[in-house]
């Protein structure tokens, strides 16, 4: 689960960075 949450903070922060 703490993968899963890592991972979809990961995605949101390359969302932000474009």
């Amino acid at each position: 689960m703490n993968m899963f949450i890592n991972i979809i903070i990961l995605m949101i922060s390359l969302l932000i960075c474009v």
